[in-house]
């Protein structure tokens, strides 16, 4: 049960993310003809090109993320895997593609593959309250309960910095501290 609510709650995030179209000023733009991000990052922005750039990104996350949702409802992890793993290579300073990878990785019974992709998609937005979440499972999971009630402590902070820590979430953290205290 615990893991259909997970993968009920990842394919959401996917289709959500994959529809998204809002612009983030702090994102990277999007390689082009195989450059690294990081070789196009000032000629990319200085053309303005960041709206552009998000919707070409969202609309090839969308196209993969349909074919994750199917494939991690049928409990298809390792083809998931495969389908984000061509995102995080084409769009290595997203920190989306690293969330939805180590979320995945958790899913499929690999923590210590997903911990290195959710520490980098934290590194990379410390304000994402999801991956904070992820995070303390994995942590708890591995017997670090002071680790993972930090991140919750975290998460809780952003969520009251970000008016998002409303019943629902509130709840969330609640149930997570329950079992933390098993």
């Amino acid at each position: 049960m615990k893991n259909k609510y997970f993968i009920s709650t990842i394919i959401l995030g996917l289709a959500l993310t994959g529809c998204s179209k809002k612009a983030e000023t702090q994102t990277a733009p999007l390689a082009q003809d195989g450059q690294k991000i990081e070789e196009n990052r000032t000629d990319f922005y200085a053309g303005g090109n960041i709206s552009e750039a998000n919707d070409e990104f969202s609309k090839k996350f969308s196209e993969l993320s349909t074919s994750v949702a199917n494939k991690m409802a049928n409990g298809d992890f390792t083809s998931s895997i495969d389908d984000i793993n061509k995102l995080v290579e084409a769009y290595p300073a997203r920190r989306e593609v690293y969330y939805y990878r180590g979320s995945m990785l958790l899913g499929a019974g690999k923590p210590t593959e997903a911990l290195v992709d959710l520490n980098k998609a934290i590194e990379m937005d410390e304000k994402h309250i999801d991956s904070y979440f992820v995070r303390a499972n994995i942590l708890q999971a591995k017997g670090d309960k002071a680790g993972a009630e930090a991140d919750i402590k975290q998460a809780e902070a952003l969520a009251k910095a970000n008016n998002q820590l409303d019943p629902a979430m509130t709840e969330r953290i609640e149930r997570f501290r329950e079992g933390l205290s098993k």
